[in-house]
């Protein structure tokens, strides 16, 4: 019984093995895509060209949250000592965060200057705030929907005055607010609720997430090679015994696979070798 089967098995074409073991590289990548979120760990991620353009996009929430901020406090003259902020001058840049517990990011303007320095223009006035993950504020309802404020930090001890003063002051404008009578005490950023799942979505990226990054169908495409093909680059590890067992089973489906599909080949060599 055994000999008929591995007879029937050496005989069956090489080309069918190949195709069950293609096809199965996207089934699985569909697998961990839909069962894997979580069960995953992916440090390098994000340096992949996806995570640079989830920064970019960030930045780019971050500085409508602020100018959002802005707008709502219309009334408020945006100057610090003798010099005005140009608010159409507002960037937002150099995101960084190490582990993902917290995110520092630039916000950067031009001023104008005012009285005995008017026609002035002054490049680069900016500040470094840090925003930890944790703690936040929310505020549900109003014609604003759910309003999350994160408080961030800033280190202005590496200035001497009168720029210590000065960029307090800056710090203190930017991070300002005033939403429907609702007036914060200490400088925070406000955030909608999808822009908070934007950032925190970030943060988990940074921590090694790889669901959490852009492209994520693809980057469980390219583990499924990895694993079919037994290469374990390792970059992208199971994490629970859930994905332990998906990426255990199509490595042994691969291995399996590839012995059958050199098997045929041997089989048909040695065909063509009696026959001859």
């Amino acid at each position: 019984m055994f000999t008929k089967i591995s007879t029937a098995i050496s005989r069956s074409s090489p080309l069918i093995y190949l195709i069950f073991y293609i096809l199965l590289i996207p089934v699985f990548g569909v697998l961990y895509t839909e069962f894997g979120q979580g069960g995953f760990y992916a440090p390098y991620s994000r340096y992949e060209p996806d995570a640079m353009s989830d920064t970019a996009q960030l930045a780019s929430t971050l500085r409508a949250a602020l100018q959002r901020s802005f707008d709502a406090r219309s009334g408020t003259q945006f100057i610090v000592d003798n010099w005005q902020l140009d608010l159409n001058s507002l960037k937002v840049d150099n995101l960084t965060s190490t582990d993902g517990s917290q995110l520092s990011f630039r916000v950067q303007f031009t001023a104008n200057g005012l009285g005995n320095l008017e026609g002035a223009r002054q490049l680069g006035w900016s500040v470094v705030a840090t925003v930890p993950e944790h703690p936040t504020s929310a505020r549900i309802g109003g014609s604003n929907g759910a309003i999350v404020y994160r408080f961030p930090e800033a280190d202005f001890s590496r200035y001497a005055s009168p720029f210590k003063e000065q960029n307090q002051k800056l710090f203190d404008l930017i991070f300002g607010q005033g939403y429907e009578g609702f007036d914060l005490t200490a400088p925070a950023l406000a955030l909608s609720w999808g822009e908070e799942l934007q950032f925190r979505k970030y943060l988990a990226g940074i921590r090694g997430d790889p669901f959490a990054i852009s492209g994520a169908f693809w980057r469980m495409i390219y583990l499924s090679v990895v694993v079919m093909t037994t290469l374990g680059l390792g970059d992208i590890i199971p994490i629970t015994w859930q994905t332990r067992a998906m990426v255990g089973t199509e490595a042994i489906i691969g291995i399996v696979l590839a012995g059958l599909f050199l098997n045929a080949l041997a089989y048909r060599a040695s065909l063509r070798q009696s026959s001859t």
